[in-house]
């Protein structure tokens, strides 16, 4: 027997507390809340525009900006701090800037704010987290965040990008990265 086919759309009040969506697991036969925190590591959301990537990445920072920090991070008592670089330009992600633990919200095409978050970033790598504050950085497009750095002119952007990637995690920086196709993705 099979599940009907999940919801094309979901509203807040159908999914279970802390859920964020729904998964299908057809080998089961079942269908399981879809639960996310910073503390799992990096997510990737790989979605066609219009299907709620964007809206995703506002519920995760929502989530992790009201959350108590013991539940975000309870290895910590720092607090979380959220950082966006918006490749697509919905402002939807410019609202989290009045939040006290936004740093930052940025847009692709401000190059010295690109700049100076990633540089920013990149240090707290180098650095191995020496402050010790956690950070949720979310890149809404970053197949075109991507693709706008890899240039000349953006080399030291496009490098620092890709050492936070690579190797943020270690150094309690978590990323949820949105992209049109995961294959935009380098493995």
């Amino acid at each position: 027997p099979w599940w009907p086919p999940l919801p094309s759309v979901l509203e807040r009040h159908e999914l279970e507390p802390a859920a964020l969506g729904r998964a299908d697991d057809p080998d089961h036969q079942r269908v399981l809340p879809l639960r996310w925190t910073p503390t799992d590591g990096h997510l990737l959301i790989a979605a066609s525009p219009g299907s709620g990537a964007t809206s995703t990445l506002c519920t995760l920072a929502g989530a992790t900006l009201s959350a108590r920090d013991a539940a975000v991070a309870p290895a910590s008592t720092t607090p979380t701090w959220v950082y966006v670089l918006d490749g697509r330009g919905d402002e939807r992600l410019a609202t989290l800037a009045h939040h006290p633990r936004c740093g930052a919200v940025v847009k692709v095409h401000e190059r010295e704010r690109v700049m100076r978050l990633l540089t920013q970033l990149q240090r707290q790598v180098r650095e191995r987290g020496a402050a010790g504050a956690r950070v949720l950085f979310l890149i809404d497009g970053l197949d075109t965040v991507r693709r706008t750095l890899d240039d000349l002119e953006t080399a030291a952007e496009f490098d620092a990008l890709e050492e936070v990637l690579a190797d943020g995690e270690h150094a309690g920086i978590t990323v949820v990265a949105t992209v049109e196709h995961a294959a935009a993705v380098p493995a």
